[in-house]
């Protein structure tokens, strides 16, 4: 290192500063260096005053040597610097101010078990995020799955840096334990504020303000969440639920609530939500997400929760242990919501029906009991499938009196789409009772699905019930 340094120390001593800078730069274009060898190269970038230089060599010495106290407490010092003079780098945006995070106080074993009952998802396996330098300067990254439950020691390992892991959301059961949002500034707008130092501030202002409107939609539907500083280039929402709930459900929800926050997002940032899938395949693992508080190993930051005005919070395992879990019922009544801000008015009511509209349809459900229990279960639950609505659709959606109570049901489901609400009286041919046997086996099997009907010349069918109704 001595000559190049010596040249590069003559320039910046004789004012050519720019000089200096360009030799430095070119010479560690093509000088071979590794983890903590890349300190004194830093050191002589912030001697010239290039302290994005610098920055570059200790990030990258972060990065190839994760277990180096001298780098990260030099990469600190130097963030710390650039705090102070208002300085911001591409390479660090979009942090909160101030210099990096220190690392959460070492977890006691009460506090891993919350950790991992938090964020554990599936069963059995996690993910191992890697990151590859290319020839370019460039770096490849992903994630790698491990065949291995999440552990106390790996939890242990992830939030003191030593690794990297991510955690997939769906259960073997097709549950899920909590959900995301994603947000993140787009590329464009990160090469933008790249260039520019006001352009730089001005997104990190944008993503400050977009992740305290998205804070405060989530707390008007009664979503508590914990927000977290990726350590990358944006923010997660976190809402931990009381109770597992159908992944399914879940991710529907999502899609609802991503349509409503993306009206008002600026174009610089861009969302996602966790689970990004309704269920996965036998052999499949379906999208994971970086569990929180660890090291991203591109930035070289810790993620961190932060507090309502946007600054990491000092204690993020009280935040873990206070946050309010989100009941099951608060997330439906959430959907629920949703769906009635995005949903075109009500059809304008039709007339009543006849008594002996009404008399038809009490007789169908008295006489069907496949049909009343599915009328049973989804207003108990508020889901049906797709195969009882179309039992429910086929049959009472043939009757006058019949639309009301379909209307009201398939409007309480929130994850029913409402182009399945009927307008108006179907025509032609009901459903047979063979077709519903096909259709809803997992009913038929548990009632009495053997009805004897009169002679009428016609193929069995709920609406036999029906016939004579007065």
């Amino acid at each position: 290192m001595d000559a190049p340094a010596s040249d590069v120390r003559a320039l910046a001593a004789s004012g050519r500063l720019d000089e200096a800078e360009a030799l430095l730069a070119d010479h560690l274009s093509t000088q071979p260096r590794h983890g903590e060898a890349r300190l004194g190269w830093a050191a002589l970038a912030a001697e010239i005053g290039s302290l994005s230089l610098a920055l570059d060599e200790l990030r990258a010495a972060t990065r190839e040597a994760p277990d180096s106290v001298r780098a990260a407490a030099a990469l600190a010092d130097l963030a710390g610097e650039l705090a102070d003079l208002g300085v911001e780098h591409p390479s660090v945006m979009p942090p909160v101010d101030g210099p990096p995070a220190p690392p959460p106080t070492e977890p006691d074993v009460a506090t891993l078990a919350r950790y991992l009952h938090a964020f554990g998802g599936r069963e059995g396996v996690h993910a191992r995020q890697w990151v590859s330098p290319q020839a370019d300067g460039t770096l490849r990254q992903g994630y790698a799955p491990q065949q291995i439950p999440l552990t106390p020691r790996l939890a242990a390992a992830h939030l003191a840096g030593d690794c990297s892991l991510g955690t997939y959301l769906i259960r073997l059961d097709d549950t899920v334990t909590f959900f995301v949002i994603d947000l993140d500034i787009r590329r464009k707008a990160l090469a933008a504020a790249a260039q520019d130092h006001q352009e730089n501030r001005r997104v990190r202002q944008v993503l400050a303000a977009s992740t305290a409107a998205i804070e405060a939609r989530l707390g008007a539907h009664g979503l508590a969440c914990i927000v977290e500083d990726s350590g990358h280039k944006g923010r997660h929402f976190w809402c931990l639920l009381q109770a597992p709930m159908a992944a399914d459900l879940v991710h529907r929800f999502g899609r609802a609530l991503l349509a409503a926050l993306s009206a008002d997002l600026p174009p610089e940032l861009s969302l996602e939500f966790f689970p990004k899938q309704g269920r996965v395949d036998a052999d499949g693992l379906g999208n994971l997400i970086k569990l929180p508080l660890g090291v991203h190993p591109v930035s070289g930051r810790r993620s961190t929760f932060l507090d309502r005005a946007g600054r990491p919070v000092e204690t993020p395992w009280a935040t873990l242990a206070s946050t309010r879990r989100v009941a099951p019922v608060e997330v439906m009544a959430a959907f629920e919501a949703l769906r009635a801000d995005a949903a075109p008015p009500p059809p304008s009511p039709a007339e009543a029906p006849t008594p002996q509209a009404e008399a038809a349809l009490r007789k169908v459900i008295a006489g069907c009991p496949v049909v009343a229990t599915i009328l049973t279960r989804a207003a108990e639950t508020r889901r049906i499938g797709h195969d009882e609505r179309i039992v429910l659709l086929h049959s009472l959606g043939h009757l006058a009196a019949g639309l009301g109570p379909i209307e009201a049901l398939f409007r309480a489901c929130p994850e029913v789409p409402l182009r399945d609400v009927p307008a108006k009286v179907r025509r032609g041919h009901p459903i047979s009772c063979a077709r519903i046997r096909a259709r809803v086996p997992h009913i038929t099997a548990t009632v009495a699905c053997h009805c004897e009907f009169p002679c009428l010349g016609e193929y069995p069918s709920p609406l036999l019930h029906a016939a004579g109704a007065t």
